[in-house]
C-alpha cells in the first residue's frame, strides 16, 4: 500500500518515463523533449518496454504495470483494466 503516488515506481499504473540525460551537457530532460532543455543537443531515443502477458486481466499488455505480475488477490480475472494497453498489431 502506498501513502503517495510515484510515478516513476509503476506498481498500481504503468511507470513514467524517466528524465533522460543528455550526451552533451549530462543535464537531465524529460523524454518527451526531444532536444536537452539546457543546450538543445538530441536527447538519447527512448526504449521500447516489452510486452508482457498481464495475469490480473489475462491480456497481452505493451505499457504494463506491476499488476501483470500476479493473478487477483481473490481469484477472479478482472475484465478491464483502465491502464491496458494493448499491443500494436504488426502489419
Amino acid at each position: 500500500m502506498c501513502w503517495s503516488c510515484n510515478p516513476y515506481c509503476g506498481n498500481c499504473k504503468p511507470p513514467k518515463e524517466k528524465p533522460k540525460k543528455c550526451p552533451a551537457c549530462n543535464s537531465y530532460s524529460f523524454p518527451e523533449l526531444k532536444n536537452c532543455k539546457k543546450c538543445g543537443a538530441v536527447l538519447p531515443e527512448s526504449v521500447e518496454r516489452p510486452t508482457v502477458m498481464c495475469l490480473y486481466i489475462e491480456k497481452m499488455c505493451a505499457n504494463p504495470c506491476g499488476k501483470y505480475k500476479a493473478p487477483p488477490k481473490d481469484g477472479v480475472v478482472q475484465q478491464s483494466c483502465k491502464w491496458h494497453t494493448p499491443p500494436k498489431s504488426k502489419g
